[in-house]
């Protein structure tokens, strides 16, 4: 999920193992990497990991493999119930190795009848790990070494090698040591996910002791950074048969930040386990590695999620089966169904980008609320204005249902504005919409409102055309103007999912595309048209402030505006207004991401100006129409963006002054 489109496979701990799954978490030691970032070989270290030789008699004997100069973990007795794992890193194996030692550790000499110590292909023939150099009988401190192949005793073909076998008398303290140089046969033919195991077996004890190992990759982002150490916000989205769409930017602003060191709540919210057990519940609490590798887990605890969304109607998902919210999700590394913007149908990436983190989660919408306007001596019922579902997918009567509480009134009698609050109590979900009774045939009346979304499509002439055509001014710093949030009025109608994530917040500057109309009400017809906006080119576009948000009385979302002339940054009087929200139409004036080529180009007629400051202070330098620009980030300023240049200098996002280059 491309850490966004990670599979996710969904898990809730049974309530009758919490107890237990607390007190694993407890006594369970950590799970950590065996050496630093660089380290070719991960290997587990958690509980019943083996941390020692093996003895027998005073007799200690181990066989290990070495990566890159580093030891793998001890093997483990067979039916042993401790743990032997490791991970070879694919793109960092220089050299490999396999040692075997055995001491004395007694005051008397020790005869081996037989110490067996298996290669790779012992097991499995097709290993591409294979024994590096041939190898000849040899005797070390009394004991004798024979090697054996899978055709016969003779060892010209090393690759063929698949054990040895050592014999004879080790004196009371001393020691035999060999190391057998390994190789990958063939890198090509090395899949992620391959695995291979050495082992070794004393005969005069019958003890035999293994070592597991599984050929991966560690997960990282193009900068070698863990695609899991983003602290960007989680990325929401809602699933829709068999993908998942990315939810509204109402939500995503809810959304908590991955890895915030300023919330002790995030502490272990995201926990990785590169060696499942197969058991989600034990998985998760005993998951501790620092670091994710293909063919391992990862979790995210729901709690500050779920805290987040709460009072915007939302929960997370519920398992098919109990009918319970989840308590964590899981997460495996293969690739899954990529996020899906609900307004294109097409696939959407903006994992770390935009303030985005890299992890998805998926939300549920439990209530499914929106604010509305009536006429006085209308009538009104809670049902009017939402609806909630339960962990079935069934709507709940809101008039009978113990589960659910509706609390405020409208009086449709008395113009005002009354605020109802929906909410579902097994899930503690709630939402307030607020309902605007006016005094008569106001917006929410229910005159003429054929209009699509779109404003070529009430009858009479064009009207005034009046567009921004300011490209000749001498503005070219590209900012925003300072926007008072505590706007009155209609605000108060936020956008839901279904109205799509391109919806610009209060406070964003949007421009039209199209031809689009400025009305005086939410209801588009020609008695409340204001004036018409004609398509026009880039620079020359109709910029809006967005004040607020209102809805006709079909639901269609309206964004409550005034015009802003970029060129001048002052507004146009006489230009406050309502137009449409479809993103069809209208859409953010500021770029919200790097393009591929990480270049922008200058467009507007008197140029750009670079900024030492992000607020657009401090002037560096002007660049003329047509100067191309490297950038590498954008970050936000308040409601706008800057693209950050190579240099750490600041330059307007603002797309009538510049357009990206892909």
């Amino acid at each position: 999920m491309n850490t966004v489109g990670l599979t996710k496979r969904h898990v809730v701990i049974k309530l009758i193992l919490i107890a237990v799954a607390f007190l694993l978490f407890i006594v369970t030691a950590g799970r950590h990497a065996s050496a630093d970032d660089t380290s070719a070989i991960y290997a587990y270290t958690g509980e019943k990991s083996v941390q020692q030789k093996a003895i027998s008699d005073g007799i200690e004997f181990n066989t290990q493999l070495i990566v890159n100069g580093e030891y793998g973990p001890y093997p483990l007795r067979n039916f042993a119930t401790q743990k032997s794992d490791a991970i070879v890193d694919m793109d960092k194996v220089t050299s490999l190795a396999q040692e075997v030692t055995i001491k004395n550790t007694t005051d008397k000499d020790y005869t081996i009848s037989s110490y067996q110590v298996s290669l790779p292909r012992w097991i499995n023939p097709g290993s591409q790990v294979v024994a590096a150099r041939p190898f000849s009988e040899e005797t070390q401190n009394g004991l004798t070494t024979r090697w054996f192949s899978y055709v016969n005793d003779q060892n010209d073909d090393p690759t063929k090698l698949r054990s040895f076998n050592i014999t004879g008398k080790l004196p009371a303290g001393q020691e035999y040591k060999l190391e057998i140089p390994l190789k990958i046969n063939d890198p090509k033919a090395v899949k992620v996910g391959d695995t291979f195991n050495i082992d070794n077996t004393m005969h005069n004890s019958g003890i035999s002791i293994y070592s597991y190992f599984r050929f991966g990759k560690a997960i990282n982002d193009s900068n070698g950074n863990s695609t899991l150490s983003s602290t960007g916000r989680y990325i929401a989205t809602i699933r829709d048969k068999n993908r998942y769409l990315m939810l509204p930017n109402n939500i995503q602003r809810l959304m908590p930040k991955m890895n915030d060191a300023s919330d002790p709540a995030a502490k272990n919210e995201l926990r990785i386990n590169n060696f499942p057990s197969g058991s989600n519940e034990v998985d998760f609490n005993s998951a501790r590695d620092t670091k994710l590798y293909t063919g391992g887990l990862y979790f995210v605890q729901l709690d500050r999620i779920k805290n987040a969304v709460r009072d915007e109607g939302y929960s997370v998902a519920v398992n098919s089966g109990t009918k319970k919210m989840y308590d964590f999700y899981s997460y495996n590394t293969s690739v899954g169904s990529p996020i899906t913007d609900p307004n294109t149908g097409k696939p959407v990436d903006v994992s770390g980008k935009d303030g985005y983190g890299t992890v998805y989660v998926e939300l549920r919408q439990v209530i499914d609320a929106h604010d509305s306007t009536i006429n006085s001596g209308s009538t009104w019922k809670a049902a009017d204005n939402g609806k909630i579902v339960d962990h079935s997918g069934k709507q709940v009567d809101l008039t009978s249902a113990a589960d659910v509480k509706v609390t405020g009134s409208v009086n449709t009698a008395v113009p005002g504005k009354y605020k109802i609050t929906y909410t579902y109590l097994p899930d503690n979900v709630s939402k307030t919409i607020t309902v605007t009774v006016t005094g008569g045939s106001g917006s929410g009346s229910s005159g003429n409102n054929n209009a699509n979304d779109g404003s070529t499509n009430d009858s009479g002439t064009s009207g005034n055309n009046s567009n921004n055509s300011g490209s000749n001014s001498n503005n070219s710093s590209g900012n925003q103007p300072n926007v008072d949030s505590n706007t009155n009025g209609d605000n108060s109608s936020k956008p839901v999912p279904s109205d799509g994530p391109q919806v610009a917040v209060k406070g964003e500057a949007v421009y039209a595309t199209k031809k689009i109309g400025l009305y005086k009400k939410t209801v588009f017809n020609k008695n409340n048209r204001i004036k018409w906006y004609s398509k026009a080119k880039r620079v020359n576009r109709p910029q809006f402030i967005v004040k607020g948000y209102l809805r006709d009385n079909t639901g269609k979302l309206r964004y409550r505006v005034q015009q802003y002339n970029p060129y001048t940054r002052k507004y146009v009087k006489g230009t406050k207004g309502y137009i449409t929200a479809s993103a069809k139409y209208v859409v953010r004036v500021y770029y919200q991401s790097v393009p591929k080529s990480k270049k922008v180009t200058i467009i507007n007629r008197k140029g750009v100006n670079v900024y030492k400051k992000l607020a657009l202070t401090q002037k560096v330098k002007h660049y003329k129409k047509g100067a191309i620009l490297k950038v590498k980030k954008v970050v936000k300023h308040k409601y706008s963006t800057r693209y950050v240049l190579n240099n750490g200098q600041y330059v307007t996002a603002n797309k009538k002054f510049m357009i990206a280059k892909n």
